[in-house]
């Protein structure tokens, strides 16, 4: 892994990306001063989508859910099928039936959906859709792009101190993007999976997340129930 270190006062922020994309490191933004990320930061290839289209996708992609930890599952939940359909957007998504939905008290999406576990403290899933002027993430960036800017944007959360992709970013056969990473913070050191999706100019973002030490228990079922996600 190469690092990028953001040395602020006296601490040290590190990103930590895979040597295909380490350069797109060198665009880092700068701390985030509101609830939406602002920064003038602009990727080589991507000069034909306005500046303020590039923020707005990337705080849509990174405002979603606040997951939190959760403990250890011994093997996979039954899934209960979720189908979300209105006049605008469609997805479905198979929640393990452990689960149950949620709302968040402030909107902060077109619409936003989070199921959390009745049995395993803290274990969550998010699910959030926005309209967007682009009508595929290519035309946002590459997987590698956007996984860097997502990062980048992770570690300027405040109370993050460090965050690292653990895997290459993909393009999955479905055409969307998966990221996986682990952010280390003020509240431990956490694992979070995402799916983006964008189809009829509207951005759909699914977010789970575990603290690193439960992952290797919960793989199975993350990656099951990414799998299922779709639009």
């Amino acid at each position: 892994m190469e690092y990028y270190c953001l040395d602020m006062r006296k601490r040290t922020k590190r990103v930590a990306i895979g040597s295909g994309c380490a350069s797109l490191l060198l665009l880092c933004v700068p701390p985030m001063t509101s609830s939406w990320m602002t920064t003038t930061n602009t990727y080589h290839n991507n000069q034909n989508l306005p500046q303020n289209n590039r923020r707005r996708l990337l705080d849509l992609m990174t405002g979603g859910s606040a997951l939190v930890g959760l403990f250890p599952l011994i093997s996979l939940s039954p899934a209960n099928a979720f189908d979300r359909d209105t006049d605008k957007f469609s997805y479905s998504i198979d929640i393990p039936s452990t689960m149950k939905q949620s709302a968040k008290p402030v909107k902060t999406h077109q619409d936003e959906v989070n199921f959390g576990s009745e049995s395993i403290p803290r274990y969550q899933y998010g699910v959030t859709v926005d309209p967007v002027r682009i009508n595929s993430l290519k035309e946002f960036g590459t997987p590698e792009e956007v996984a860097a800017r997502v990062v980048t944007a992770e570690i300027n959360r405040d109370g993050i101190f460090e965050v690292s992709l653990l895997k290459d970013p993909m393009e999955s056969s479905d055409g969307a993007y998966v990221l996986e990473y682990l952010s280390v913070g003020k509240r431990g050191r956490k694992n979070y999976l995402n799916k983006i999706f964008i189809k009829n100019n509207e951005l759909y973002v699914l977010t789970a997340q575990c603290k690193e030490e439960n992952y290797t228990t919960l793989e199975m079922e993350l990656k099951k129930t990414l799998e299922s996600f779709q639009v």
